[in-house]
């Protein structure tokens, strides 16, 4: 895979995962609950966090966003298996953060190497 490629796809992950967590959790399942309110925006800042310094092209994002991303990961996998009715966005999340956790780790060889 070429180096823009791979963080291009980085970028498009990242977007991509936003707007599914906004859509999902905002827009078609609002939280009914202060306490649910809180967990989702700070889903959605756990979400955020990289967004900078991947656009900066940060060097040392990608190594800590991909770890961040597994905590998505889980959650995905959780909620592909537990949330019928939401099955859809878990799956979009869980391929998403696949997506991103692939493209961000060729990102940190790339950066090594001197390519990106």
């Amino acid at each position: 895979m070429k180096p823009h490629l791979a963080r291009n796809l980085t970028l498009l992950s990242h977007a991509g995962l936003v707007i599914t967590v906004v859509l999902w959790y905002f827009v078609f399942d609002p939280p009914r609950f202060v306490f649910s309110t809180v967990l989702s925006l700070m889903y959605l800042a756990i979400l955020l966090l990289p967004a900078y310094g991947l656009i900066k092209r940060k060097r040392r994002i990608y190594m800590w966003s991909s770890y961040l991303i597994l905590l998505v990961f889980m959650h995905a996998i959780v909620e592909t298996y537990a949330n019928q009715t939401h099955r859809g966005f878990a799956v979009t999340e869980l391929l998403l953060s696949l997506v991103f956790f692939i493209s961000s780790t060729l990102c940190m060889r790339y950066e090594r190497q001197g390519l990106l």
